[in-house]
């Protein structure tokens, strides 16, 4: 029984070990990558200014990740994942109007649930769940028993 436990313990250690190199590695990558964006006079002045506002903060989705909102015009509210597996931003499935909109995620989960209504076609979202994988947002379908 000795055995076991302290080869649990090792391995334990293992994963921690190669989760913190591969974070330390990946940090100088989404760093850079985040100030290019900022950077980049291409995005408008409100993308680049809400993404640096959140990144300033630190990650807030999925442990190492960035949600950002904007208001783009016309009552609508613009979203998005900084995803830093990808170093890519992912958008939110719709834009939705400002009325009634909320999202719901934190720093621990890939998860993020959506409310509101779509601003492109009018769409309800009653609490509609989504896990960012590997720089898409992957819908959850909810099976009726």
């Amino acid at each position: 029984m000795k055995y076991k436990i302290s080869t649990c313990i090792s391995i334990v250690y293992f994963v921690f070990a190669c989760f913190f190199i591969n974070s330390n590695v990946n940090a100088n990558d989404i760093d850079a990558k985040i100030n290019n964006i900022i950077n980049d006079e291409s995005w408008s002045d409100n993308y680049r200014n809400s993404l640096s506002r959140v990144y300033k903060k630190g990650p807030n989705f999925n442990h190492n990740d960035y949600v950002f909102t904007l208001g783009c015009g016309g009552g609508v509210i613009c979203g998005y994942i900084f995803d830093s597996s990808t170093l890519s931003v992912v958008d939110f499935p719709t834009e939705f109007l400002i009325d009634g909109f909320n999202a719901h995620y934190n720093k621990g989960s890939n998860k993020i649930c959506f409310s509101g209504r779509s601003g492109f076609n009018n769409k309800k979202y009653k609490n509609k769940c989504y896990r960012l994988i590997s720089g898409e947002l992957v819908k959850e379908e909810v099976c009726d028993k």
